[in-house]
């Protein structure tokens, strides 16, 4: 039980705690006076492994008074506090029972920010604290993003439809493969590269070909690929676009309006830009493997890695990898559980960590276009040392 005070800059709080709260004993539970069973408190409550409610606990056994002031100084960042516990930690978990020379602890609060808290204080007659609080928003958390902001629908329009395809790429997130327009329809064939929502590339997209494409063209598509094969086709409303990009309130429309489909038949009408793909690109650099919280302690390995991808064509590609360890603890690791239940995970000690290099290589077939609407057969292989 207990009750708190707010007067002027102090903040009080005193109370009667039974349990771990209460462990100092100070006075026997008053409410033995009216039946004995409370002068003792039950061990075994709250079901064999615990997680179930000990209300045969409550208000049994001695308890100790505790209590605390906080004073919120003329200075705004710094809080000061004082508080009288009831605990005399002589019972701890573990057998962690900690030494007590007062139940008297102080304490002191300083906000360095509105998200950063420093805190110092003496426990226990005998311990110096310190430490630092994080807090923030949740509701207003959000990625710092540095991406560019979208084209403007009064932009200028490009120089040629290749320039076209490189704003796509840096602004909309769009790798394009080939752009191509058929009577009214402006299609972009791609492979996304930036964001994860594809209709956020495409809103992106929609400011970049309003400001290109010719008067004729009354809808934009967009056919998403990944590594050659087609995934699906996404057709927008030039004109309703337009107007919800001009203004939220005709973004219903636009919305509604939005349709995508699957049966992708083999593209048409006047080729406008078509990419060659990269013949070859590579990446090299460190990595480094982590375990935190393992009986064994804190377990890693520094390697380093060079991988390089060879492209066949638009379709098909070779791609290998070396990773060489550079250092590491990982002899320190000792699997020491004792389960019944058949071992996976833990055989990484006998199966990757020993190997100080290895060799990774993928090989894919070329996929044949249009393969997932007819249905084509295509194979990848993988093989590693």
């Amino acid at each position: 039980m207990v009750a708190s005070k707010r007067w002027y800059d102090f903040d009080l709080t005193l109370g009667l705690g039974w349990g771990y709260l209460g462990n100092a004993g100070d006075v026997d539970s008053p409410l033995g006076w009216l039946d004995e069973r409370f002068d003792d408190r039950p061990g075994d409550a709250g079901g064999g492994q615990g997680g179930e409610f000990a209300l045969s606990q409550l208000f049994h056994g001695p308890m100790a008074v505790f209590g605390g002031v906080e004073y919120q100084t003329p200075w705004e960042p710094l809080v000061l506090q004082l508080e009288f516990e009831g605990n005399d930690y002589a019972n701890e978990p573990q057998d962690n029972d900690q030494p007590l020379d007062s139940r008297a602890n102080l304490g002191a609060r300083y906000r360095l920010t509105d998200t950063i808290e420093l805190r110092a204080g003496w426990q226990r007659g005998n311990t110096a604290m310190a430490g630092v609080s994080f807090s923030t928003n949740l509701a207003g958390l959000a990625q710092m993003k540095r991406d560019p902001p979208p084209r403007p629908l009064d932009a200028p329009p490009e120089a040629d439809w290749p320039a076209v395809a490189s704003r796509l790429q840096s602004n909309a997130g769009i790798r394009v493969r080939e752009i191509r327009q058929q009577g009214d329809d402006l299609t972009v064939t791609g492979e996304p590269t930036t964001f994860r929502n594809l209709a956020k590339s495409e809103a992106r997209a929609g400011r970049i070909l309003a400001a290109n494409a010719d008067e004729s063209v009354v809808s934009f598509r967009y056919r998403w690929l990944s590594r050659g094969l087609d995934l699906r086709e996404d057709v927008h409303d030039r004109a309703a676009f337009t107007a919800a990009a001009a203004s939220s309130e005709r973004q219903h429309d636009h919305l509604y309006g939005l349709y995508a489909h699957a049966n992708l038949a083999e593209p048409g009408g006047e080729l406008l830009y078509r990419d060659e793909p990269r013949r070859f690109s590579w990446r090299a650099g460190p990595a480094i493997e982590q375990n935190f919280g393992d009986p064994d302690g804190y377990l890693y390995r520094l390697s380093a890695y060079a991988s390089g991808e060879y492209t066949t064509d638009a379709n098909g590609w070779f791609s290998g990898s070396l990773t060489a360890t550079l250092a590491d603890n990982l002899d320190d690791y000792d699997y020491i559980a004792d389960s019944d239940l058949p071992r996976v995970r833990t055989y990484i000690s006998a199966t990757t960590w020993p190997r100080r290099t290895w060799v990774s290589a993928t090989c894919n077939t070329p996929v044949p276009p249009n393969s997932a609407r007819t249905g084509t057969p295509w194979a990848t292989a993988a093989c590693w040392k």
